[in-house]
C-alpha cells in the first residue's frame, strides 16, 4: 500500500510538471523582444541584476536576443531611486533604453513604439518584472490602441518573481492590496507568470509555485573580488561600474544587515527572470555555474577589450566649412509620444501604420534613410491634427538629435536630401543646442517629387514653395553642438543632410560623412611641455579603430588599439637631448609596439607585453628618444598581430643626464652675433652642458682671414667648457671683422676642431656715424623635399610631416650688423593653414638641383613662426630673430607643426611674387673696409653664367680661387700674362659661389657669381 501511494505521488508530481511545462512559453531569438525593466529604488540589489545581465547578453548564448531596457520602473514604493546611467549604456547601448524616473510619459511611449512591431510581426514581448508593474500596464493600455486585444493577451509575457515588488503595485507596504487592480490588470491582458523568489535555495522562501528558480545570491565577498578581476574584460567593466554606482550611493558601503551586498556579498536575484525567460536549466542554477558561465568566462563573450558606451562613432566634423551626416546616425529621440522616426531600408518590417509610401531605399545613400511614422495625412483632405500630424512650430514633435564637432563656428546653410510624394510630406524643421532659431523653420520641397532631391529652401507666406538662401543655422564656437529636426509633417522622409558655409547645392549622394575625433573634443590649445607627461587621450589627430574610453576608477585612457593606429601630440621640448620616454600600458590582448616618431623619423620602438589585465598601469615599458628643442608634433604608431593589442594611459618624458662628452671632430655650430660695442663683439654658438671642450675665438680684419686660424688674427679670446658664447674685447670701434671660432679637446685626438664657418661682426662708434640701410634679397636656391624626393618647381609645398621647404639667400653684400629681417612669401596654390616655423638652417652645403636628405640643412634656431590662414594670392610676413642671421648666406628651413598643407611661389614662378628676405643692417666705413672700398674695381662677367667666368682689373700675379657655399674651394689660379682672367666654370654644378682675389699688396676682394 505504501509504495502504491508513493507511485500516485509520483504520478501526480509528474503530470502537474508536464502541464506547467506544457503551459509556458519558450523565447524565440528570430521574432521575440525582452523589456528589462528595473525599478533601482530603494535596495541596490538591480544594480548588481543589472551588471548580471550585461554579463549574459555579452555571450554567445544571448546572440541575436532583441533587448530594450527600463529604469525606474515606478510602482508605489517609496525611497530613493538609484541612477545608473552609465551602466546601462553598457548593458543596452546608449540609444537602447529608457529613463522613466525622469519621464515616464515619454518612456510610456517609446517602449511601445518597440513594442508593437514586434506584436504585429508575431513575436512576443518578455517583460523582465524587476520591479512594480505599473509602467507595464502603462504601455500595456498604450500599445492596445494600435495592437489587437488578444494579441497583446496572449503574447506579452510577464515575469515577476517578488512578493515586494507585486505587493507594492497597488500598496504602500508589503502586503497584498485588497483590491489589486494594478496586478489583476496585468493578469487580465497579459500572460502573467509568478515565479519562485531567486533570494531562496529551491523549495525555499518565496515559494510562488511551480516555477522554481536558483538561488542568485551570496554574501561571500569572493564572488565580487573575481568580477572585478574576471579575465572577461566586458564583465569586469560592467561589474566595476555597478560597484562605483553602490559605492556613490552607499559610501560606506550597504548598511542593511538583511542584504546579502552589506560586506561585498552580491544579489543579482532579479535574474532568475531572465533564467526562467530564456530557459537556461542547469547551465547556470547557482551561483557558482553563472559565474563560470557568464562573469569570468574566457570564452563565448564579447572580445571587446573594454567597450566604450560613447555614440563616438555618431559624432560627424566639419572640416573646411562642410559636414554631412547620413540621417539614420542619430543619437537620440525625443517628443515621440505621436510619432516617431524610423530607420527604413530594403525589408524593414514592423513599422507602424498606416504608412501608405512603398520603401524608397533604392537611391538613398548608404540603402537607408529615415520616415516620421505613423503617416496619417498623406493629402491635403486627410485631417490636420496640429502636434500630433502636422507642427508649424519647430522644437514641439518628434525631434531627432545629431552630434557635430565644427571646427569653424559660423553660418552654415542647411541641405537636406529628401524624398517627398505629395503636397503633405514636405516639410521639416532644423535646430541647434535645443534652440529653433526662424531661419530653420519651415524647410520646403515642392520640385522632385518622387525622387531623392537635395534642397535648402524656407516656405513663407508668399512663397510656399520656398525662398533660397534664408534656411541656416548659425554656430557660436568651435565644438561639439547637437542639430536637431522636428516634424512639421508626418510621413516625411531623409536620407541625409549637409551642412556648408557656401551655398553650393550638392549632387548625387553628396559629401562623405566623417567620423569626428569626438573621444577628444577639445585637444590641448597649447603644445605639452616636454619633460612632462602626456596624457594621451589628449590627441590632436589619430586614425584607426584607437579611441579614448574611462578608465575604472576614474580618469581616461586609450583604448581599441589596433595594428597601425596611430595618435598624434603636439609637444613643446624644452632642450634638446636623449629623453627617457616611459609608456604606461596593460595588455590583455595580444601585445605589441609603440613607435614614436617626429616628422616621419622613428626615434624608438617600445615592445609593450601581455600583463593579462586592461587596466594595471603600475608597471612602465620605456625607451629612449632624441628630441630638438621646440614645438614639434610626436607620433604613436600601434604595432603588433590582429586583434586589439593594448591600452594605454599616459607617456612622461625625462631628460635624460647625459656623459660627458669632448668630440673634436665636429666644428662649433649656430655661429651668431649675440652682441656688441664700441670695442666688443659676442658671439653665440650651440653648445650643451656636458660638453667639455673648451673654445677658442679669433678676430681677423673682414675679409683678411686666409684660412690658418694662426696667423693675421687682431684679437684672441676664449670659452670655458659648456659655455655657449664669448666675448672679443679690445677691438677698434666702428669696425667689421670676420671672426673664425674652433673647439679643443685637451690630450684628445684631434686636438682641435674644424674651424666653424667665418661670421662677421662689427663693433660700434667709429669715425663715421653708422648707416642703416635695408636690401630685399630674393633666394638663390629654393626648392622643398617630399620625404627624400627634391621638387624644384614654381611653387613650394608644405606639409606637416611630409613637405619641407628651403630657402637659401646671398648675404654677401651686407656690409655690417643685421638689425631687422623679415620673410615675405606669397601664397600659391594651394591653400591652407596651421603654424608654420622659420628655423635657420645648419648649413649651406645644398643646391635647388642637388637637395636631398644627406645634404639638407638640420633644424638650427627658431628664427620666427606664423600660425593663421593661407589664402591663394595673399602675402604673408614673418619676423625673423635678425641677431641669429649674418655670413655670406644664410638658409632657412620652412616646417608646418599642424594644420593643412599648402604651398608658396618659388623664384621660378611668374605669375606671384617670388620669397622676399628683407634685412635692416648698420653699416660704417671706416678702417679695414675703406681699403677694400677705395681698390681699382675689378669686373667679373657674365653674371649669372653657365660656362666661362671673365675678371678684368686683375693683376697678373693675383691669386685667383672659386668656392662654393659652404666654404670648399673648388677651383684655384696662381698667375697669368692677361689683365683678363677667364675662368671654365661648366664643370661646377648650379648654385652660388664666390671669388676670392688677392692682390698683390695682400687685400682681398671677394665677389660672388651664379652658376646656371
Amino acid at each position: 500500500m505504501k509504495l502504491k501511494t508513493q507511485i500516485i505521488l509520483i504520478v501526480v508530481c509528474l503530470a502537474i510538471f508536464n502541464v506547467a511545462n506544457a503551459q509556458r512559453p519558450f523565447f524565440n531569438k528570430s521574432k521575440d523582444l525582452l523589456i528589462a525593466q528595473f525599478d533601482s529604488k530603494p535596495d541596490p540589489d538591480d544594480i548588481h541584476a543589472q551588471a548580471a545581465l550585461g554579463s549574459m547578453l555579452a555571450h554567445s548564448d544571448f546572440n541575436g536576443v532583441k533587448y530594450y531596457g527600463v529604469a525606474g520602473a515606478y510602482g508605489r514604493q517609496g525611497g530613493q531611486f538609484i541612477d545608473s546611467d552609465e551602466l546601462f549604456d553598457m548593458v543596452f547601448g546608449s540609444a537602447n533604453w529608457t529613463d522613466a524616473d525622469a519621464d515616464r510619459n515619454g518612456s510610456v511611449t517609446r517602449i511601445a513604439n518597440r513594442v508593437v512591431p514586434i506584436l504585429n510581426n508575431g513575436g512576443k514581448v518578455w517583460v523582465q518584472e524587476a520591479g512594480q508593474s505599473n509602467i507595464t500596464r502603462d504601455w500595456i493600455v498604450e500599445v492596445k490602441k494600435r495592437v489587437n486585444n488578444d494579441v497583446v493577451k496572449n503574447n506579452v509575457i510577464v515575469v515577476q518573481h517578488s512578493e515586494w515588488n507585486q505587493n507594492h503595485a497597488d500598496n504602500t507596504t508589503n502586503k497584498p492590496a485588497a483590491n489589486p487592480v494594478i496586478i489583476n490588470f496585468i493578469k487580465n491582458n497579459s500572460r502573467y507568470f509568478y515565479i519562485d523568489d531567486g533570494n531562496a535555495p529551491f523549495g525555499g522562501f518565496g515559494d510562488h509555485g511551480p516555477w522554481e528558480t536558483p538561488e542568485y545570491r551570496s554574501r561571500d565577498k569572493k564572488w565580487l573580488n573575481q568580477a572585478r578581476n574576471s579575465p572577461n574584460a566586458k564583465a569586469k567593466q560592467l561589474w566595476n561600474e555597478a560597484t562605483r554606482v553602490v559605492l556613490k550611493r552607499y559610501p560606506g558601503g550597504v548598511p542593511y544587515d538583511w542584504s546579502f551586498m552589506k560586506n561585498g556579498g552580491i544579489d543579482y536575484s532579479d535574474c532568475v527572470e531572465n533564467w526562467w525567460i530564456f530557459n537556461i536549466g542547469s547551465n547556470a542554477d547557482s551561483v557558482t555555474k553563472f559565474w563560470n558561465r557568464y562573469v569570468i568566462n574566457t570564452t563565448g563573450s564579447n572580445p571587446d577589450p573594454d567597450p566604450d558606451p560613447s555614440n563616438c562613432d555618431k559624432t560627424y566634423e566639419e572640416k573646411n566649412g562642410i559636414v554631412a551626416v547620413e540621417a539614420e546616425n542619430f543619437v537620440k529621440q525625443s517628443k515621440t509620444k505621436d510619432r516617431e522616426w524610423f530607420v527604413i531600408g530594403a525589408g524593414t518590417t514592423g513599422t507602424p501604420t498606416p504608412d501608405p509610401d512603398p520603401i524608397h531605399s533604392n537611391g538613398a545613400s548608404g540603402g537607408k534613410y529615415i520616415e516620421l511614422l505613423p503617416d496619417t495625412r498623406v493629402t491635403h483632405g486627410d485631417p490636420l491634427v496640429t502636434g500630433v500630424s502636422f507642427s508649424d512650430t519647430p522644437g514641439v514633435a518628434a525631434i531627432v538629435d545629431y552630434k557635430i564637432k565644427f571646427n569653424s563656428p559660423g553660418k552654415y546653410f542647411v541641405w537636406v536630401r529628401a524624398h517627398s510624394t505629395g503636397s503633405e510630406d514636405n516639410g521639416v524643421h532644423v535646430g541647434i543646442d535645443g534652440n529653433w532659431p526662424a531661419s530653420g523653420a519651415r524647410m520646403q520641397w515642392c520640385t522632385g517629387k518622387n525622387a531623392w532631391t537635395w534642397e535648402s529652401k524656407q516656405r513663407t507666406a508668399a512663397n510656399h514653395c520656398g525662398v533660397a538662401q534664408q534656411i541656416f543655422i548659425n554656430v557660436p564656437t568651435a565644438g561639439i553642438h547637437t542639430i536637431s529636426f522636428s516634424m512639421r509633417e508626418d510621413g516625411f522622409e531623409m536620407d541625409k543632410f549637409i551642412l556648408s558655409k557656401a551655398y553650393t547645392k550638392p549632387t548625387g549622394t553628396g559629401a562623405a560623412p566623417i567620423a569626428a575625433n569626438c573621444d577628444n573634443p577639445n585637444p590641448n590649445p597649447t603644445s605639452i611641455a616636454v619633460p612632462g607627461t602626456i596624457q594621451v587621450e589628449n590627441f590632436v589627430a589619430k586614425n584607426g579603430d584607437v579611441k579614448a574610453e574611462n578608465t575604472p576608477g576614474g580618469g581616461r585612457n586609450l583604448g581599441f588599439i589596433k595594428n597601425n593606429n596611430y595618435t598624434e601630440y603636439n609637444i613643446n621640448v624644452a632642450n634638446a637631448g636623449s629623453y627617457k620616454l616611459e609608456a604606461f600600458t596593460s595588455s590583455n590582448g595580444v601585445g605589441g609596439n609603440i613607435v614614436a616618431s617626429v616628422a616621419g623619423n622613428n626615434l624608438a620602438t617600445i615592445a609593450v607585453p601581455v600583463n593579462n589585465d586592461w587596466h594595471n598601469y603600475s608597471t612602465p615599458v620605456s625607451g629612449n628618444v632624441n628630441l630638438a628643442a621646440g614645438v614639434q608634433k610626436i607620433r604613436f604608431t600601434y604595432t603588433g598581430p590582429a586583434g586589439f593589442l593594448f591600452n594605454f594611459d599616459r607617456a612622461v618624458f625625462t631628460l635624460n643626464t647625459p656623459a660627458n662628452s669632448a668630440n673634436c671632430n665636429v666644428a662649433p655650430a649656430n655661429l651668431a652675433v649675440s652682441g656688441s660695442n664700441a670695442t666688443s663683439v659676442t658671439i653665440s654658438y650651440a653648445n650643451t652642458a656636458n660638453d667639455t671642450r673648451t673654445f677658442e675665438l679669433r678676430a681677423f680684419p673682414k675679409g683678411g682671414f686666409t684660412g690658418n686660424i694662426n696667423t693675421g688674427g687682431v684679437g684672441f679670446a676664449s670659452g670655458a667648457a659648456g659655455s655657449t658664447s664669448i666675448t672679443m674685447n679690445g677691438l677698434q670701434s666702428g669696425t667689421s671683422y670676420d671672426f673664425v671660432l674652433r673647439a679643443l679637446c685637451s690630450g684628445g685626438t684631434p686636438g682641435a676642431s674644424p674651424l666653424a664657418p667665418t661670421i662677421v661682426g662689427s663693433t660700434t662708434g667709429g669715425g663715421s656715424t653708422p648707416t642703416t640701410s635695408t636690401t630685399t634679397l630674393t633666394p638663390v636656391n629654393d626648392s622643398y623635399l617630399q620625404g627624400s624626393t627634391n621638387f624644384n618647381s614654381n611653387i613650394i609645398r608644405i606639409e606637416n610631416g611630409n613637405r619641407v621647404g628651403y630657402l637659401m639667400f646671398d648675404l654677401s653684400g651686407i656690409s655690417g650688423t643685421i638689425t631687422d629681417a623679415k620673410l615675405k612669401f606669397t601664397v600659391a596654390g594651394d591653400a591652407g593653414n596651421g603654424n608654420l616655423n622659420v628655423n635657420l638652417g645648419n648649413s649651406n652645403n645644398w643646391n635647388e638641383t642637388n637637395l636631398s636628405n644627406g645634404n639638407k640643412p638640420a633644424n638650427g634656431v627658431l628664427l620666427g613662426s606664423i600660425n593663421k590662414t593661407y589664402t591663394i594670392g595673399n602675402t604673408e610676413t614673418v619676423a625673423l630673430q635678425a641677431n641669429s642671421i649674418s655670413g655670406n648666406a644664410v638658409s632657412l628651413v620652412l616646417n608646418a607643426t599642424g594644420g593643412n598643407d599648402f604651398a608658396i611661389a618659388s623664384k621660378e614662378n611668374t605669375a606671384a611674387t617670388v620669397p622676399q628676405l628683407i634685412v635692416t643692417y648698420q653699416s660704417s666705413k671706416t678702417g679695414d673696409d675703406n681699403i677694400i672700398a677705395n681698390e681699382n674695381a675689378i669686373i667679373m662677367y657674365p653674371n649669372p653664367t653657365t660656362d666661362v667666368l671673365r675678371l678684368n682689373g686683375v693683376s697678373e700675379i693675383a691669386k685667383i680661387t672659386v668656392s662654393d657655399i659652404a666654404g670648399k674651394q673648388v677651383l684655384f689660379e696662381m698667375k697669368s700674362s692677361e689683365n683678363e682672367r677667364v675662368l671654365d666654370v661648366s664643370g661646377l654644378q648650379s648654385g652660388m659661389y664666390f671669388v676670392t682675389v688677392q692682390q698683390q699688396n695682400q687685400n682681398k676682394r671677394v665677389l660672388r657669381f651664379s652658376k646656371r
